[in-house]
């Protein structure tokens, strides 16, 4: 079937209104970013889904238009819908996505700024009356735990004083690793 010049300029025409759906699409991603930031990684799964996307959906323009035979003149015509929209509709959609971002995220911080920080910090005044006779508990827990490590401290000490003396002591009376000076000086005291 041969494809006759009123239908490839209709034909033209579907794919460049595709490729305007396409940078819609695009244009998507892109308000769900100025919306919601995301991770690097992130933008490179939904760059290589809208890809993917639009492989799957040219694919299908020239399947279902000229019988799967690439033609150049689709592939332009999706190009040049892309730039069309994306310099005429595109720049709209865009100023009012951001607008109506900002606008929103306005409001949030507002709600946020002037309701929900009022009523949290009511609870947390309210939680931490309710939990401080717990912390004195905590604290006597605290302090009688930092005793009992000060007073095995002390004792390990104590303990390595008397093992220290008790190893000198034992030195001096068999008279084993002194010098002749120490032996000379326990002599004279």
């Amino acid at each position: 079937m041969g494809v006759y010049l009123a239908d490839q300029t209709i034909v033209f025409l579907q794919s460049m209104l595709v490729g305007a759906l396409l940078a819609l699409l695009f244009d998507a991603f892109r308000i769900s970013r100025i919306a919601i930031p995301t991770a690097g990684a992130v933008v490179f799964a939904e760059d290589v889904l809208f890809f993917a996307v639009c492989a799957l959906v040219t694919f299908g323009l020239l399947l279902g238009t000229v019988e799967g035979q690439v033609r150049f003149f689709l592939i332009t015509g999706e190009a040049l819908g892309a730039v069309l929209y994306s310099y005429t509709l595109g720049r709209l959609v865009m100023a009012v996505s951001k607008t109506i971002i900002s606008v929103i995220k306005s409001i949030l911080r507002f709600v946020a700024r002037w309701i929900l920080r009022p009523i949290w910090m009511l609870v947390y005044h309210i939680v931490a009356l309710v939990l401080r006779p717990f912390y004195f508990l905590i604290g006597i827990v605290k302090k009688s735990m930092q005793r009992c490590k000060f007073r095995l401290k002390i004792r390990r000490l104590v303990v390595y004083n008397h093992l220290v003396d008790y190893l000198h002591g034992m030195r001096e009376h068999l008279g084993v690793g002194l010098s002749d000076e120490d032996k000379k000086k326990e002599k004279s005291e």
